[in-house]
């Protein structure tokens, strides 16, 4: 009885759990993962020389980035100098400076006309650019001959011109000048410079004291044409007065383009 409840109590072997192999294996097992975690633990760990090396590195990317940025931002900011330059260059050649004389009309004059249609415009031939402003009117003369009436108003005009600094200009058809481009003055079209008070025509004024730095100054003319207003009729004449004025890079780099033209 007693050996039987002896061997009944005790449980039942299981298969593998309590033979030496098993627990050789587990042996095994169990130094198979402290190797592993010791290898893990080796690999992640760097020494002080890798360390240095890498902490080296990132102090050298961090530098270049920064002299990049600072040549980006130098850059930037000789872009926006030139770009604020070149603006400043622009306005300064399209900026409006158009001429624009006081002329009063001759008091013999009939019928006291007045200026009309004075009118401002920009003429860009080609590359260059004027600033231009005319004014017209007619004069009416009555008993006094045609070359008289012509001459009074020339006197009249070149006075009126001598007291604001312009003096006429005597034509020389080797010489160029705004006033006998029809492309600029439209009247040199269908007239000539006057070199016979009895002809239709225009004379040209430049200034008569210059003093310019950087300015188109020297170039500025200004063209009177006078012409017969009826074919056949005496003592009635067109008048114009037109003012040219080169911008500063005309003046500068194509002045001569339309005499090269010619």
């Amino acid at each position: 009885m007693g050996v039987c409840s002896q061997a009944a109590s005790t449980p039942a072997a299981r298969p593998g759990y309590e033979t030496s192999e098993f627990w050789q294996n587990s042996d095994v097992w169990r130094a198979d993962i402290r190797s592993f975690g010791a290898e893990q633990h080796v690999g992640t760990t760097n020494p002080p020389a890798a360390v240095a090396k890498d902490r080296e590195r990132d102090i050298s990317l961090k530098m270049l980035r920064q002299n990049k940025n600072q040549v980006i931002r130098s850059l930037l900011k000789v872009f926006g100098l030139l770009l604020l330059c070149l603006v400043c260059l622009y306005l300064y050649e399209v900026l409006p400076r158009f001429i624009t004389p006081t002329i009063a009309l001759p008091s013999d004059d009939y019928r006291s006309q007045s200026w009309t249609f004075p009118a401002h415009s920009v003429i860009t031939p080609g590359r260059t650019r004027y600033f231009t402003w005319r004014a017209n009117t007619i004069l009416s003369y009555e008993g006094i001959p045609e070359q008289a009436s012509k001459q009074l108003i020339l006197n009249h005009f070149d006075k009126q011109l001598q007291m604001q600094g312009w003096i006429k200009s005597e034509y020389d058809p080797k010489s160029y000048g705004n006033c006998f481009d029809e492309n600029i003055f439209p009247e040199a079209a269908f007239l000539r410079p006057i070199q016979d008070i009895s002809q239709d025509g225009y004379v040209t004024y430049k200034r008569q004291k210059v003093f310019s730095f950087i300015t188109s100054k020297t170039k500025d003319e200004v063209c009177l044409a006078i012409w017969r207003h009826w074919e056949n009729v005496q003592g009635v004449f067109n008048v114009v007065i037109f003012t040219i004025k080169p911008s500063p890079f005309t003046w500068l780099l194509f002045r001569n383009e339309f005499l090269f033209s010619q």
